[in-house]
C-alpha cells in the first residue's frame, strides 16, 4: 500500500513539474515564480479595470441626460459585477451636478440571484435625497435599501429587465427630473 501511494505521489510530481517544464527538485521555486506572476498579474488585472471604469464614467456622464441642469445618468446591467456599477456611481458623482441611478442584476439561475442598485448623486445637489430615490426605485419591486442622502443602495428579487428600467425612471421623474 505504500508503493502504491509512493509510485501515486512520484507520478503526480513528474506531471506537475512536466507541465512547468522543471525537474522535480525544482518544482517548489517553479510553483513560487508562478504564485508571483499570478500576483502581478491581478495587480494589473485590477488597474486596466479601474482605468477601463474611469472611461466608462466619463463616456456616461457626457452621454447623460440633461434636466434642469442636472446630469442624470441610469443604467441597468445584467450580469454585471455590482462592484464595479458602485466604481462607477462613485466616479460619476464626483462630477459636478449629477445623480446617478443605477442597477446591476443576476438572475436566479446563476446562484445568488437579485437586483442590486445605487444611486448616487454630486456633494452640490443637496436637494436631492439618494435614500427617498433609492427606495422609491426599490419599492414596485419589493426591495429594501438605505443610506446616507448622497449615496444609497439596497437589492431585491429579479425582475424583469423592463420593470427594471421602469422602476428607475420613475423615481427619477418622480424626485429629480
Amino acid at each position: 500500500r505504500a508503493l502504491g501511494a509512493y509510485q501515486r505521489t512520484l507520478h503526480t510530481l513528474q506531471n506537475a513539474g512536466a507541465m512547468l517544464s522543471v525537474g522535480l527538485e525544482d518544482i517548489p521555486e517553479a510553483l513560487e515564480r508562478v504564485q508571483d506572476e499570478a500576483k502581478e498579474s491581478r495587480r494589473e488585472l485590477r488597474h486596466v479595470r479601474g482605468t477601463l471604469l474611469e472611461y466608462e464614467a466619463e463616456r456616461l456622464w457626457h452621454e447623460a441626460s440633461c434636466a434642469e441642469g442636472m446630469h442624470i445618468i441610469v443604467s441597468h446591467w445584467r450580469d454585471r459585477d455590482f462592484d464595479e456599477v458602485r466604481t462607477l456611481a462613485a466616479r460619476l458623482r464626483e462630477h459636478p451636478a449629477t445623480v446617478v441611478l443605477m442597477a446591476a442584476s443576476r438572475p436566479a439561475t446563476q446562484g445568488k440571484g437579485g437586483v442590486r442598485v445605487i444611486c448616487a448623486r454630486s456633494d452640490d445637489l443637496s436637494e436631492v435625497d439618494a435614500t427617498v430615490v433609492l427606495r422609491t426605485a426599490l419599492a414596485p419591486l419589493e426591495g429594501r435599501g438605505g443610506g446616507r442622502p448622497n449615496l444609497a443602495q439596497g437589492g431585491a428579487d429579479d425582475h424583469s429587465p423592463a420593470e427594471i428600467h421602469s422602476a428607475l425612471e420613475r423615481a427619477i421623474s418622480e424626485h429629480v427630473a
